[in-house]
C-alpha cells in the first residue's frame, strides 16, 4: 500500500527543542510502522508553527491530495501542529470537491496505514 504524507510543521515536528523534524524524520519515529510493508511518499509542504500556515498552504495540500490518490495513493496524512487543527480541517472541508470524505477527526499515523 502506497501513502502521501503531507508534512506542514507544527507541535508534531518539534523534538526536544531540535530543528524541526522532516516527515522523514516524524515517520521513522512511529513504532512499528516499516513493519506494515506500506510505500509512504513524503512530501515536506511548510516547516512552520500551525499559526504561520497560511489559506495557500492549506488549499496546496487540499489539491494535492487527489492527485496523490490519482497517482496511486491508497490515502493521504496531513500532519501540522494542533494550535490550527480544526481551522485547518474546516477550511478543507469547504472547498473538498469529491464526494470521498475529508476527514476532521485526529488519529494515530500507524492507525491510519
Amino acid at each position: 500500500m502506497r501513502v502521501a504524507l503531507f508534512a506542514l510543521g507544527g507541535t508534531i515536528s518539534v523534538a526536544g527543542g531540535t530543528p524541526r523534524l522532516t516527515g522523514e524524520q516524524i515517520t521513522a519515529q512511529v513504532p512499528g510502522l516499516d513493519a506494515l510493508g506500506a510505500r509512504i511518499d513524503v512530501q515536506d509542504v511548510q516547516a512552520v508553527p500551525s499559526s504561520g500556515l497560511t489559506f495557500t498552504d492549506v488549499l496546496d495540500v487540499v489539491a494535492a491530495a487527489p492527485r496523490a490518490v490519482a497517482e496511486g495513493a491508497a490515502a493521504v496524512v496531513v500532519t501540522q501542529g494542533t494550535d490550527t487543527l480544526e481551522e485547518t480541517a474546516f477550511l478543507a472541508d469547504l472547498v473538498w470537491p469529491h464526494a470521498e470524505r475529508w476527514s476532521r477527526c485526529r488519529r494515530s499515523f500507524r492507525r491510519s496505514v
